[in-house]
């Protein structure tokens, strides 16, 4: 049997006496100012042989860069949309991927694996479409077998990052 311990914390004051297997990041850096003090708190806190799990939301994805690009703001009714809805915080920034992962480096971690989210459209459309329609299983197809063939990683909506201590 395996003992398991869970501690949910905030990024940004994290001081626990523990060290960590496994440390989950998930959708939460985009809304943290200080992305490397949180960052070397969790290398702190992260066992010499454990993984930092990061699960974020990709600025350049095509609707994201529009709903979150500032100099749109007059024109931008699908921002308004999503900050009415509180489907995105005002103001809210995705992460972008080549600074993240510098980030990452400088905080003390080598990065094992970074990977795309296939849901090119899917993501996008869920908030408009049905489920279960043939509209939505035709989406969903065309982003598994093409867009996420062709399409490049810095427009994926999610990217995926597992790194341990260097």
């Amino acid at each position: 049997l395996y003992k398991l311990e869970v501690a949910v914390a905030d990024a940004t004051r994290l001081e626990l006496g523990d060290r960590f297997d496994i440390i989950n990041i998930n959708n939460v850096l985009h809304h943290i100012d200080d992305k490397p003090a949180a960052l070397e708190r969790a290398h702190r806190h992260l066992k010499d042989d454990g993984k930092l799990i990061i699960v974020e939301p990709n600025y350049y994805y095509p609707p994201r860069w529009i709903i979150e690009n500032d100099s749109l703001d007059t024109l931008n009714f699908v921002k308004d949309y999503f900050v009415r809805n509180d489907l995105i915080e005002r103001g809210e920034k995705a992460i972008i991927f080549p600074h993240l992962h510098q980030q990452l480096r400088d905080a003390g971690f080598k990065i094992e694996k970074s990977f795309k989210d296939l849901n090119f459209l899917g993501y996008f459309t869920q908030y408009w479409i049905k489920e279960n329609t043939m509209l939505a299983r035709t989406i969903f197809g065309l982003d598994k077998y093409l867009f996420s063939k062709i399409l490049p990683a810095s427009v994926a909506p999610f990217q995926y990052i597992i790194a341990s201590k260097s």
